[in-house]
Order: C-alpha cells, then sequence, then structure tokens
C-alpha cells in the first residue's frame, strides 16, 4: 500500500462511500417499491377475504331468519288445524284445513329450499339435523292429511294426538336445530349460551 499514490488512496478511501451511496440511492427505493407492491397485494386479498366473510356472515344471518320464519309459520298453520280438529266446530276445522291445504305446498317447498341453502353455509352435520327435521315436518304434513281424510271421533283423535305431538316434540325439535344453526354461523349472545 505504501506505493500508491495519494490519489490512488484517496480513491481507495473515497470509493465504498461513493459505491454506498449509489447502491443505496438506487437499491433503497427498488426495495421500497418491491416491499410496497408486496404490502399492496396483501392488503387487497385482505380486503377481498373480508368482503367475502361479510357475505357469508350476512348470507348465514338471512339462512336463519328465513329458517326460522319458515319452520314456525308451518308449524302454526299445523297447529291451527290440529287445535280446531279438536273442538266440535266443523266450520272451524274446515276454515283451517283450507288456509292449510292452500299454503302448505309453498311452506314446505320454503322450508326446503333454506335447508338447501344450509348446505353451503352450516356444517354437514347441521345440514343433516336439519334435513331430518323437514322429513319429520313431512311425516307429520302426511299424517295430517291422513287425519282429515278420517271421520268423526277417529278424526278428532288423531288431530289431538298431532297437536300435543306438533306442541312438544316438534316445537322442540324446531327450537334444537335453530340454536344448533345459530350457534354454529355464531350468530347467538353469550347469554343465550348460559
Amino acid at each position: 500500500m505504501d506505493t500508491l499514490t495519494f490519489e490512488q488512496r484517496l480513491v481507495l478511501a473515497v470509493l465504498p462511500i461513493v459505491v454506498t451511496a449509489i447502491l443505496a440511492g438506487l437499491l433503497a427505493p427498488l426495495l421500497l417499491k418491491v416491499f410496497e407492491s408486496r404490502k399492496a397485494i396483501a392488503l387487497k386479498h385482505l380486503e377481498a377475504a373480508l368482503a367475502r366473510q361479510a357475505k357469508l356472515i350476512e348470507a348465514q344471518a338471512g339462512l336463519l331468519d328465513e329458517l326460522t320464519q319458515g319452520l314456525w309459520n308451518w308449524r302454526y298453520q299445523v297447529m291451527r288445524v290440529s287445535h280446531a280438529g279438536t273442538g266440535a266446530d266443523s266450520d272451524a276445522l274446515a276454515a283451517a284445513w283450507a288456509i292449510y291445504d292452500a299454503a302448505c305446498w309453498a311452506s314446505l317447498n320454503a322450508i326446503r329450499v333454506q335447508t338447501s341453502r344450509a348446505r353451503r353455509l352450516v356444517s354437514q352435520s347441521a345440514h343433516q339435523e336439519l334435513l331430518r327435521l323437514y322429513q319429520q315436518i313431512v311425516d307429520l304434513d302426511r299424517r295430517l292429511s291422513a287425519a282429515m281424510a278420517l271421520d268423526g271421533e277417529q278424526r278428532r283423535q288423531q288431530l289431538a294426538e298431532l297437536n300435543q305431538e306438533v306442541y312438544q316434540q316438534l316445537s322442540e325439535a324446531i327450537d334444537e336445530a335453530l340454536h344448533r344453526v345459530a350457534t354454529e354461523v355464531r350468530l347467538v349472545s353469550a347469554e343465550a349460551e348460559r
């Protein structure tokens, strides 16, 4: 190194500083752009995921509301017929049956549509529970129709039994199925869990 001139020593001393400055001036903005680009892409992915999650929660809440409405509407239609059938007023029974008969297919369809919709919004086991509930409803509908084909005391007795079954077992099954769906989609308050 002693054979180097002053200028050469100066260049060797300053060169690392100049190279560092050039690299910092070029690399820092380049690296900053790369990091910002990756951050922007990650942010877009996060925003898209949050938007999908919001839509999913909205769909789950809608499912729960529509399923609740459909199940309880059908249940009250059946209760109206079976309750009217336990009394002596044949006009009240005929009126209740006419209302039920006119709305039955639409009610069953609404419940089945929401049950199918649940397949993509809840777990397979919750969907299976809703399918079992739907089958129970269809069986009760068949039994109600069969009871209405009977006369006199036989019809009154069958309708009274159906009334009790719907009032107790079916009402409980509806509440349990709806609570299961609500719990699964986390639309249950902490107090409801106690």
